[in-house]
């Protein structure tokens, strides 16, 4: 329901060319030279790829965006936002005041607060961390005892050191997950470039392979490892019996931290956090770099995130390169040339091979577009009680196997936009209000702004602006909606009502940092009983 599985263009164009470019190479310095014809078909070849990619995406895009704009109900639909009468409203007695934050403000409560948050997701980090170590010391101890218990001879020695230099390398890596990525719950702390050779390939390469997102599966790799090295030197033959007994052991501590990590991890996904609702003015590329770049790529470490999906957000999620992306399709690509290379004996770079390949692997990509194209549907929001499913899901399970909080970004038709912020709203504890680039040409987000006010209080809502916006054009509007709210709004009756605008000037690690102490206060705000799911829906139909 977030995204469809398809990367970007360039991506895959450029790991396409690059994976694609040495059979070129290779036919160029080993073969007979091609003539005129032979090199036209060759050069149609190779742009299959890249143009399959291309047609592919543009259909994509297309077709989202039509889903985007009709209708998932042949009945019309009363509009969720329509709870009551707009004849029933109230005029409001008490006009908001407007308190305007920057990053070079700061609170002793919002660092309070921050530090609470701060504390408790590294505590959770660290729990990891130490359960890996811990496995790592008790490897250690067995692979040195393994070497000990050995039979002397010519081929063990040696052994001791190399089984405990072995079994360093668990802890090891653990160690430097810790070191690495202890920061990244502070936004001043952590440079979003990766520091002076954040840039590079490999060490991109090597941030990943010890990041968080791998440890589970690290864990399960090396409790493999240690369990096959454990049985098969306990049934080889001629060794002592305490050296036998020594890799039962070491098989059955393999066991034990498998079940182990696995348990805990399950345990530590059950971890709540708190609930943010994203909402914005559609279409703008940089606001969607920045709100869901920048900021959270942090306030994933302390909830999950819930947003309607827009083609702004689409471009974010799949840029112009990403080096997970292109280096898994030059994986595949590589490995397509390498298997039909063995099943039809010849050379991949030969012309007939690589022709055979080039167009496999592209009729391969044209099956998976036309299948994303017809399951494209199910991936948008249909019905409350579908997304109601999945928001229960969720909740039962908040967080990834890395400990980031999940998030949802919903594609919604155009009759059940509303449905989606409804129901993101009555399960968040804090409301971001992305206001940059609102303008009088571009006042489509009125209507959340009307719901926000008669639905959710307002010390748990933060507007976000530019520097150089028309501040004065939003604090107009916001008065406007603000004159009459619904009855039942928790605004009607705040003696002091008060609205949170924050001013972003550098969208940098101080704005990141000080838009996240706002909402974490929000958040804390929050803890007031969330309207039951089942009454909303018995008011508003699906």
């Amino acid at each position: 329901m977030s995204k469809p599985g398809l990367v970007s263009l360039q991506e895959v164009v450029v790991a396409g060319l690059l994976v694609l470019a040495w059979p070129v190479a290779l036919a160029a310095e080993e073969a007979a030279p091609l003539s005129n014809r032979e090199t036209v078909s060759f050069l149609i070849v190779l742009a299959l790829f890249p143009l399959s990619v291309l047609a592919i995406r543009w259909l994509t895009q297309r077709r989202i965006q039509q889903l985007m704009n009709t209708d998932a109900h042949q009945q019309p639909q009363r509009p969720a936002f329509e709870r009551h009468d707009p004849k029933a409203e109230l005029r409001s007695t008490v006009q908001p005041s407007f308190h305007m934050h920057d990053a070079r403000q700061g609170s002793a409560d919002a660092a309070a607060v921050r530090e609470a948050f701060v504390t408790r997701s590294l505590s959770l980090f660290r729990r990891a961390v130490l359960l890996d170590v811990a496995a790592g010391v008790a490897y250690v101890l067995l692979l040195a005892l393994l070497g000990l218990t050995a039979r002397p001879s010519t081929e063990t020695e040696g052994l001791t050191a190399g089984f405990v230099i072995i079994g360093l390398l668990y802890p090891g890596l653990a160690g430097m997950r810790y070191w690495v990525y202890r920061s990244q719950f502070r936004p001043k702390d952590s440079r979003f470039s990766g520091g002076w050779f954040g840039w590079i390939p490999i060490v991109v390469v090597a941030r990943k392979l010890i990041g968080p997102r791998f440890q589970a599966w690290l864990a399960g790799t090396w409790a493999m490892l240690m369990l096959l090295l454990g049985v098969g030197l306990a049934l080889e033959l001629g060794e002592a019996p305490l050296h036998r007994l020594v890799a039962l052991m070491l098989a059955l501590a393999a066991v034990l931290h498998a079940v182990l990590a696995w348990r805990v991890l399950r345990r530590l996904q059950r971890e709540p956090g708190v609930c943010l609702l994203v909402l914005r003015v559609f279409g703008i590329d940089a606001n969607a770099s920045f709100t869901f770049g920048r900021v959270l790529a942090f306030w994933q470490h302390f909830g999950n995130h819930f947003t309607v999906l827009d083609p702004s957000i689409w471009r974010h999620r799949f840029p112009l390169m990403s080096w997970r992306t292109g280096g898994f399709i030059a994986l595949v690509a590589l490995a397509g040339f390498v298997a039909l290379g063995v099943v039809l004996q010849k050379p991949a770079w030969e012309p007939h091979a690589f022709t055979i390949t080039s167009v496999l692997l592209t009729g391969l990509l044209l099956l998976y577009g036309a299948a994303t194209q017809l399951l494209l549907r199910r991936e948008f929001v249909r019905s409350r009680a579908q997304l109601a499913a999945v928001l229960d899901q969720m909740e039962r399970q908040p967080r990834h196997i890395d400990l980031s909080f999940r998030r949802l970004e919903a594609m919604c038709h155009n009759d059940t936009w509303q449905i989606a912020v409804d129901e993101f709203a009555a399960r968040s504890q804090a409301l971001l209000m992305d206001l940059r680039g609102f303008s009088k040409e571009r006042k489509g987000c009125q209507t959340e702004v009307d719901y926000l006010l008669d639905t959710v209080p307002l010390k748990q809502v933060l507007f976000l602006v530019d520097a150089g916006g028309d501040h004065a054009l939003v604090q107009q509007m916001i008065l406007e909606r603000w004159e009459f709210l619904s009855p039942d709004s928790p605004n009607l009756h705040d003696p002091a009502p008060r609205v949170n605008i924050y001013v972003s000037s550098a969208s940098d690690e101080a704005d990141v940092q000080g838009i996240l102490d706002l909402l974490m206060q929000a958040a804390q705000a929050g803890s007031r009983a969330l309207r039951p799911v089942q009454d909303r829906s018995a008011t508003v139909p699906a």
